[in-house]
């Protein structure tokens, strides 16, 4: 199911947002501190994976595509992190940093996070 959503986030049938959720072993320890942000993140996940296949049923062609997109950018990134390991890992810090802001500024600010999230939607599509 994991699979399927990034397969359609790849696709730009999403237009998903990443979610805010750590991801992992990380993930279940903060489901353990935080249950109902955790419950409703579980939620969001199955649903938006309920709608990548489907969107994958009725668009075999572009699903596969999106696929192999995923599967080329994914050995593009592991394949760049093994020849510059500092630098990736830079990256990655990078982006639990992003997503670390982007939840704090969320929980302070939702509606305006909604609208942000919404216009970034549309721009995806």
């Amino acid at each position: 199911m994991k699979y399927l959503i990034y397969v359609a986030l790849a696709a730009g049938v999403l237009g998903g947002v990443a979610n805010a959720a750590p991801k992992g072993e990380e993930f279940k320890a903060w489901c353990q501190a935080h249950p109902q942000d955790c419950e409703a993140a579980k939620s969001n996940f199955r649903e938006k994976a309920k709608q990548a296949k489907a969107w994958c049923q009725d668009n075999p062609e572009d699903c596969s595509e999106a696929k192999q997109r995923f599967k080329d950018k994914a050995a593009e990134r592991k394949q760049w992190c093994q020849d510059n390991p500092a630098e990736c890992e830079d990256a990655k810090q990078r982006f639990k940093d992003k997503r670390a802001q982007r939840k704090a500024w969320c929980q302070e600010n939702p509606e305006q996070c909604d609208e942000a999230r919404q216009k970034w939607q549309e721009r995806q599509q």
